[in-house]
């Protein structure tokens, strides 16, 4: 009997104990008040490929880049009138392998100083960020996670210069304050 009371005192304490507030992780409807609040970076991460097409239209890689920004003094303020703020510093690693070459490593101190509008699609899951004045975040992004003290947001863009194409992809991962 003693084993028993032993054993279902364990039980109790082990339920009571794993409880916890489960709402700070979980997701949020994507709206205006939700994403409303002031957010520091927590990481950036990103990677470009650059490829050549040939006139026989075989394509070849040309260099393939990852960035990793760290030391971030980044503050992101997004307000539920439609608009926000992005200013601070964060350092930005650039490490770049070239077809058949060496690879090189960049690193530069970026400042931002951004502010603009932005806009929701709840349906693709987007915010376009349009900025009135600097370049730091600026177009649409997919919302990856949202919830009491995350937000995820990541974008894939592709530019074509000359017969050379660009493919960049970066996440951003922010903290609520």
């Amino acid at each position: 009997m003693r084993h028993l009371f032993i054993f279902f005192c364990l039980c109790f304490a082990s339920i009571f104990i794993s409880c916890g507030d489960g709402n700070e992780n979980s997701e949020l409807l994507l709206t205006n008040s939700n994403i409303a609040g002031t957010f520091s970076i927590e990481s950036l991460t990103g990677e470009e490929n650059e490829t050549a097409t040939s006139t026989t239209g075989a394509v070849v890689d040309l260099a393939t880049s990852f960035l990793l920004g760290d030391t971030f003094q980044v503050n992101l303020t997004i307000n539920a009138n439609g608009t926000y703020a992005i200013e601070g510093l964060y350092r930005e690693v650039k490490t770049t392998t070239p077809n058949g070459g060496s690879t090189s490593e960049i690193t530069s101190i970026l400042a931002t100083d951004t502010t603009g509008n932005y806009q929701l699609n709840g349906i693709e899951n987007t915010i376009t960020f349009t900025a009135n004045t600097g370049a730091f975040l600026v177009g649409t992004y997919t919302v990856n996670t949202l919830s009491q003290n995350r937000l995820s947001i990541s974008k894939n863009s592709e530019e074509s210069l000359g017969s050379n194409t660009i493919r960049r992809k970066i996440i951003i991962d922010f903290i609520r304050d």
